[in-house]
Parts: structure tokens; sequence; C-alpha cells
């Protein structure tokens, strides 16, 4: 449980530093240092994103999250560091870091469709009291 609030608190800081960024990808914006520290050799690990530029100030936290296994990207060769973080990537970040375990019954949400990618994420930070949805069996306002 601690390492996953570790894990939590270290990505919500990642996500606020890459809120600081202009939406329109701005590889290297002025005055924003680099929020990852530690650099990981990404071309022996991974093939590269191609949305992020070798050297940008986000590009070691992209990388750290793939090879730490928090975040693999939306796809092989992207990470898509300017989408918005929604309520599913979130509970599968949570749900992965804790070894996805099994999650009980059917989804609390009218909202989340069986069988959805984020399903059985959702039910299982709900159990766990990460997530509460909105009330009136609603999970998301966008997920």
């Amino acid at each position: 449980m601690k390492r996953m609030r570790a894990i939590l608190a270290g990505l919500l800081a990642v996500l606020l530093c890459a809120g600081c960024a202009s939406p329109a990808p701005d590889p290297e914006p002025a005055g924003v240092p680099n929020p990852a520290p530690a650099a990981v050799a990404e071309e022996t690990i991974y093939p590269d994103f191609m949305d992020v530029p070798e050297g940008s100030w986000y590009a070691s936290a992209a990388y750290w999250c793939r090879s730490n296994n928090i975040m693999h990207g939306t796809g092989e060769t992207e990470f898509s560091p300017f989408v918005l973080l929604t309520r599913g990537m979130l509970t599968t970040v949570l749900y992965q870091e804790a070894g996805c375990p099994a999650a009980g019954g059917q989804s609390a949400y009218t909202d989340v469709p069986e069988g959805a990618w984020y399903a059985s994420s959702v039910s299982w930070c709900t159990e766990n009291g990460w997530v509460s949805g909105y009330g009136g069996g609603v999970c998301r306002r966008s997920l």
C-alpha cells in the first residue's frame, strides 16, 4: 500500500509538471525543470516513442513509467504525453501496481461497460476506496 501511494504521488507530480506545458507539443518549454532526475536508457529497453522527443524535459519520466510498468503509453510507439489522464487510465495504473488482483462482481456503475479495458480496474479501485463515482450509479463524467 505504501508503494502504491508513493507511485501515485510520483505519477501525480509528473502529471502536474506536464500540466505546466502548453497543450501544443512544445518539446522544451522554457524554464520547466526535468521532473525525473534519473535517466533511463530507453533505447536499450523499449522502442522509441514517436511522440517523446529525445532530450525533451519529460522523456526520462515517460520512459521511467514504461520501464517500471506504471504506464505503457497509448500505443506501441506513442506515449501521448499531452493527453489528459482519464479516470480509467488512473485506475488501471493503480490496479496494475497492485498486481491486477481479482475484482469482485459486476461494476457498481451503469456507465462502465462490462468488458471495457478499464472495467476490472474501476471495480477494484471502487472496492478498495480509491474511487467513488459521482452518485446515482455514475462513475465518470469522461472515462
